[in-house]
């Protein structure tokens, strides 16, 4: 079977052209010379408007820090490639002490040498003449809000509101060729609870996000930020990007330094997932294929228990079920 390959096609009408109508050997064309790279691999691209929800207090200001170090020195962010470039952080939230002692800590876990000098903060609110100019003199690749809340607060009110705030800033991140990164919070959780992301598509959990829906309908990137069902020691975070569709899940783990204070994220991969060390001795010794009696014997537990130790590696990606009984190991 010929593959199919429309940039070959006829070419239509320049007039047409002119009117918005394409051929679709045109529009094939159009596209693929503005596709947009990314600026994190797999993550945000460039010129995008992007949304990090997540609860308070789960670490949101640190894991944007992290990524704003990242790009700001070049460095991977969570096994990430990144367009390095200049960051802004506009952060409302932590306080001028609080900013660099957390700046501080993630330099030591990332081991820097010094904190960069491409990296700004802004510690407080620009109106629309303010933040251009800064967008004009610092010429940042990535702006990150922290948080909406405090930066807007009118925008989480209406619809309207929200969706005129971030027309503009769409209208700034194309002039000024700048990806925003805007971090927001959730509702408090009904009597039922907050549905785990870890259960959810993201596109449905973001409807847990405060304010106005427009906040999540009209940005080109949204990521979820949560504690992981499976272990709540650990974080997970999941996204989703206009066209590529869902991204993650990834897990993260708090790094500590050696006072046990916390310095930062690491992604964890594989059997790391699992936290519990006869877990992880269950499963290195399972076959590449086996059944659930081969699990029990080598995890040494009565049924439910090995049912729930087996439910936890397929949330984490490890494993397969193939059939009834039978699974098949994914990672190691």
């Amino acid at each position: 079977m010929k593959s199919l390959n429309l940039l070959r096609g006829p070419v239509s009408n320049s007039s047409l052209v002119s009117l918005g109508v394409y051929s679709l050997p045109e529009l094939e064309r159009e596209c693929s010379a503005a596709v947009r790279p990314f600026l994190i691999d797999g993550i945000i691209p460039e010129c995008s408007l992007a949304i990090l929800a997540g609860d308070s207090g789960l670490g949101k200001s640190a894991f944007a820090y992290q990524l704003g170090l990242c790009m700001a020195c070049g460095l991977p962010f969570l096994g990430h490639r990144v367009k390095q470039g200049k960051v802004l952080y506009i952060d409302l939230e932590n306080g001028k002490s609080g900013i660099v002692q957390v700046c501080r800590a993630l330099g030591r876990s990332l081991q820097l040498e010094r904190l960069p000098e491409n990296i700004s903060i802004g510690t407080e609110r620009f109106d629309k003449a303010g933040i251009e100019k800064v967008l004009k003199d610092v010429q940042p690749a990535l702006v990150i809000i922290d948080s909406l809340r405090a930066f807007s607060p009118e925008a989480e009110s209406k619809n309207a509101t929200a969706a005129a705030g971030l027309s503009e800033l769409r209208t700034q991140a194309l002039q000024y060729q700048v990806t925003f990164l805007v971090i927001h919070h959730i509702r408090k959780p009904s009597k039922e609870g907050a549905c785990p992301l870890e259960d959810s598509r993201v596109t449905i959990w973001m409807n847990e996000a405060s304010g106005a829906r427009a906040l999540i309908n009209q940005t080109d990137v949204r990521i979820g930020f949560d504690v992981s069902r499976q272990d709540d020691s650990r974080l997970i975070v999941k996204g989703f990007t206009r066209i590529q569709g869902e991204f993650g899940p990834l897990y993260l783990r708090r790094v500590y330094d050696e006072e046990g204070e916390p310095i930062g994220y690491e992604h964890l991969r594989g059997i790391e997932l699992i936290s519990n060390p006869a877990q992880q001795e269950a499963f290195k010794n399972l076959p590449p294929e086996f059944r659930f009696k081969d699990a029990k014997r080598m995890y040494g537990r009565e049924d439910q228990a090995t049912s729930d130790f087996l439910r936890k590696c397929e949330g984490f990606g490890l494993l397969l079920r193939v059939e009834k009984g039978l699974y098949r190991k994914v990672a190691e």
